[in-house]
């Protein structure tokens, strides 16, 4: 019998949450509990066409990278016929991995609605906040995801987070839409990674993070007519990107359902120049930006200490910007505290780290004469990879986890 994923129910808690109930074959044990995504609007009007897809933009990658069946009762047209062109996208970054699984569809339903508005997937970091530059002149609504880099149990990170978005709504005269899911804890990520140890380290970033989060919009969009979903480039297409990655205009740009579609954005520009890019805005509008970028800082602050906050506080002193002024408060000096880091071999660093902070060198100017960023152009950032490898620095973290055990 082939392996199986059916949609058992589609309930709807109250007029704002939607709950999903799901069926599997025992070999597909990849899931932790029930997937749930509460709207702030009114969804009980939302056809069960267009429902279903928060919860199938998860399923979809899982099916085809383990040639499993997905049962759906009803879908929507344009969603089902897109589907295999999104599936060809994974199969084009994943060449490897043979991928398989069909949809098996009791109604499909073609939807209509008015094409009214644009939207932007936002978390406040450097990539959506260029991807709202990018489109200003749409005045695009802002679409932050609650359960994703900021866990639901951190109350304190999704509140101040939230607060910081609608702020920028508020000063860019747009409005902010939150949804709150686990979607990203639905799925047991990790074990799901094991059966391809050789190709996908993560499953949330390396697959499922840039479906899922536009598939979160399908409701929104049908509700207030957005035609058009703008999602963030992480990567760009001039730099020398290794690995597959779970956001990619080979899979996003595909992504489409009643009169929506989406695009991969600011593919073309690395992240240095997304960070000059908000350097213009904020120079043009007199606008003030807080961004979010840490990963690693509970509260939903910037820890202003690991790798990412260092790279983004870096760049934006490259374009002659005061880190202070975007939300990074940090008492010691940056420049001293980067270069110890790195030549400490204190980050764990990839090599698609390294390639951001070697696009940081190629934006340094022959005539700037401040003396971090000449000793930053002739760095060889691979020397970071080699250190924090090395047998002392591995014993070093050994140690530190094991002071953790004994505080905690």
């Amino acid at each position: 019998m082939r392996e199986y994923i059916k949609v058992k129910k589609i309930k709807l808690k109250d007029n704002f949450t939607v709950e999903y109930a799901i069926e599997h074959s025992e070999k597909l044990e990849y899931f932790n509990e029930k997937m749930f995504v509460k709207y702030e609007e009114d969804i009980s009007n939302v056809p069960e066409s267009i429902l279903v897809i928060p919860l199938l933009s998860n399923l979809f990658p899982i099916c085809w990278f383990l040639n499993a069946d997905l049962h759906v009762n009803e879908l929507d047209e344009t969603f089902y016929y897109a589907s295999n062109n999104i599936k060809d996208g994974f199969q084009k970054m994943y060449t490897q991995i043979k991928m398989g699984g069909k949809v098996i569809v009791n109604k499909i339903i073609k939807n209509s609605y008015c094409e009214l508005d644009s939207a932007v997937l936002f978390s406040g970091g450097v990539d959506s906040v260029a991807s709202y530059i990018n489109n200003e002149d749409k005045n695009p609504l802002l679409v932050i995801a609650q359960g994703a880099d900021i866990s639901l149990e951190d109350t304190e990170g999704i509140e101040l987070a939230t607060k910081e978005a609608a702020e920028f709504a508020r000063e860019n005269d747009t409005k902010l839409i939150s949804i709150k899911s686990n979607f990203k804890d639905f799925i047991k990520g990790s074990k799901l990674a094991g059966n391809f140890d050789d190709t996908i380290s993560h499953w949330w970033p390396c697959v499922q993070h840039g479906f899922a989060f536009v598939g979160l919009v399908a409701p929104i969009s049908y509700i207030r007519g957005i035609s058009k979903i703008y999602i963030a480039s992480s990567f760009t297409s001039v730099s020398d990107f290794r690995i597959p990655w779970g956001s990619d205009p080979r899979t996003d740009n595909e992504i489409k359902w009643g009169e929506t579609k989406v695009h991969h954005d600011n593919f073309n520009r690395s992240r240095q120049d997304k960070i000059k890019q908000i350097s213009d805005f904020v120079k043009r509008t007199g606008k003030h930006i807080k961004l979010r970028v840490c990963w690693e800082s509970p509260g939903g602050s910037n820890c202003c200490k690991c790798e990412k906050c260092s790279n983004t506080m870096i760049g934006l002193m490259l374009e002659n910007l005061d880190p202070k002024e975007f939300g990074f408060y940090f008492s010691d000096d940056i420049y001293n505290h980067t270069r110890k880091s790195l030549l400490e071999g204190k980050w764990n660093f990839i090599h698609d780290d390294v390639d951001l902070w070697d696009d940081i060198k190629k934006h340094v100017s022959d005539s700037d004469e401040r003396e971090f960023f000449k000793w930053l152009k002739s760095y060889d950032f691979k020397d970071s990879i080699r250190k924090y490898n090395t047998f002392s620095n591995k014993l070093r973290r050994k140690i530190m986890k094991m002071n953790e055990k004994i505080k905690s």
